[in-house]
């Protein structure tokens, strides 16, 4: 017979936790029923529960047993004042929180001193005016409710740091690498070893689709192939195998005493003679109940959430039946290891592309989203070197929107941001290869480099631009060259030795580009030097 497990759903915080609205609730502690029945009016209009007390004594006793969220509190009054109210309340840890204002006269200056002094938090002089009373309870318990909500916080960051802590080291236990499928495959081998079983399987579940992660086999044991629909008929069918979602794991030791006729062919096609399915939830605090073949048409008295499921740790015995005693409670104990593990590797492989995209960002011009001047710098620098080990040659293209100024003066700046986000556009279409780089090297100027490109093939691209930025047909009114936004552009060519620097390809680009502004605008001009001379 085997043993069933008391079934534990795990708590998650996410579901559980509802978000709960209460009344506020203001204690009023003054010897005058005037002052209480003005009170009270004014904060019960606004929607507070107010709880009164008509002396000090009775005001401690109501605080330590109500906890309201905030005391307004009478200074002079019979038997014990406010001033020793106060300091009582904020020696008891159960009320030491909660905001004091005192009510005062008008001439109780050194009666205010104190009370602040004593922690009160503010204070208001009668006759009591309702606006100010009302402001000064709604900052305060703003304050209150601000600083409940980052005590929260702070506690919660606390444990996550505790409970990420503990994460790390068990996770490194059972891995030797954050890249998941590292993980899972020495996991796998592990198993196999440690139980000397025929064959592990890790599987995870995607949309009602399963998918093999890791498969380790012994020796003799063929391996199971996940496209198949047997597979998918097992592991994949959320409807047939509710348990699994339901923290349960399921097993069988003999196939030939399995009742389900149709179950069993299918798991006969792999020479299956016992097998053990503990589901792996990335909420760890997952209890697991054992499933019974005879159980499969009862439906589980409960159900939890799917959010947490991630997918399956298989055990088959494949040349004997197999009973799944001792087993169960250290595949369990490896299951919430290996769902820490995965968890870490997820983590890992979302910052790993965050700061791939992070690199992205520092490369790129926010604006026109070409590269930006850094990476200009840097990568005329490597091809440089490149080039020099390699001989080829290297063109850099340098372009200047005419005018630009002018333009901005006229449309404005967000007009004229758009102009350059479309002007690089334009100079990027032209510019196909993976070697060639676009980039913004300020203002309204880019610079296009061009590897193992010679100055003819430099020059038609060029004139490609130049044509391109022209079809925009943007209008620029006020440009003394053209009607429409035009660009100027130098071209240089050379071919990198060691006995040349990069700067002098770009001086040349530079004067290329003075030349073609000096003729005129909306042209190219043509630099290429002979450094090797």
């Amino acid at each position: 017979m085997q043993l069933r497990a008391s079934r534990v759903f795990p708590w998650n915080e996410n579901h559980m936790q509802s978000l709960v609205t209460k009344q506020e609730v203001i204690l009023v502690v003054d010897d005058d029923n005037y002052n209480l029945k003005i009170l009270s009016e004014i904060l019960s209009n606004k929607g507070y529960k107010v709880l009164i007390a008509q002396n000090g004594i009775n005001g401690i006793e109501t605080a330590t047993t109500a906890i309201p969220d905030m005391i307004l509190l009478d200074i002079k009054m019979p038997q014990i004042d406010g001033i020793e109210v106060c300091q009582r309340l904020k020696s008891n840890l159960l009320t030491q929180h909660i905001p004091i204002i005192f009510i005062t006269g008008l001439s109780e200056t050194e009666s205010k001193v104190q009370g602040l002094t004593m922690g009160a938090v503010d204070y208001v002089t009668k006759p009591i005016e309702e606006e100010e009373i009302l402001a000064r309870i709604n900052t305060h318990l703003t304050i209150k409710n601000l600083q409940q909500t980052l005590s929260q916080q702070n506690k919660r960051l606390e444990e996550q740091v505790q409970q990420e802590q503990l994460f790390t080291k068990i996770a490194e236990r059972i891995r030797s690498s954050l890249e998941l499928p590292k993980i899972l495959s020495k996991v796998a081998q592990d198993i196999q070893q440690l139980l000397e079983c025929d064959r592990v399987l890790i599987t995870s579940v995607t949309d009602n689709h399963a998918s093999l992660e890791a498969q380790v086999v012994g020796q003799g044991i063929s391996k199971i192939l996940d496209r198949t629909s047997t597979w998918q008929t097992l592991y994949s069918d959320r409807e047939k195998y509710p348990q699994y979602q339901e923290g349960y794991c399921y097993s069988f030791e003999d196939i030939n005493t399995f009742k389900d006729l149709i179950l069993q062919k299918l798991y006969q096609q792999w020479d299956i003679q016992a097998e053990l399915v503990i589901p792996i939830w990335l909420d760890t605090n997952q209890a697991v109940h054992q499933i019974e073949p005879e159980e499969y048409e009862i439906s589980p008295p409960s159900k939890c959430s799917f959010l947490s499921f991630w997918g399956y740790l298989i055990i088959h015995q494949c040349n004997a039946p197999r009973q799944w005693r001792s087993e169960i409670s250290l595949l369990q104990r490896l299951s919430t290891q290996l769902s820490i593990a995965i968890k870490q590797a997820l983590l890992y492989q979302k910052i790993k592309t965050a700061n791939i995209e992070l690199q992205k960002l520092a490369v790129r011009d926010s604006l026109t989203q070409v590269f930006n001047r850094r990476y200009f710098d840097r990568q005329l620098a490597l091809e440089w070197r490149r080039l020099t080990r390699h001989p080829s040659p290297l063109s850099l293209i340098m372009g200047d929107v005419d005018h630009f100024k002018i333009y901005n003066d006229t449309y404005g700046h967000q007009q004229g941001d758009e102009c350059l986000r479309q002007v690089a556009r334009a100079i990027a279409t032209c510019t196909r290869r993976p070697a060639d780089f676009v980039c913004r090297y300020g203002g309204e100027e880019f610079a296009i480099i061009l590897p193992h490109t010679h100055l003819e093939g430099a020059v038609k691209v060029a004139q490609s631009i130049n044509i391109k930025v022209q079809e925009l047909n943007l209008k620029h009114a006020n440009s003394p060259t053209s009607s429409i936004v035009t660009i100027s552009l130098g071209v240089a060519c050379t071919t990198p030795s060691r006995d040349s620097d990069a700067q002098y390809l770009i001086e040349n680009a530079d004067r290329s580009l003075y030349k073609a502004k000096s003729e005129g605008r909306n042209r190219l001009a043509v630099y290429q030097p002979d450094f090797n001379s």
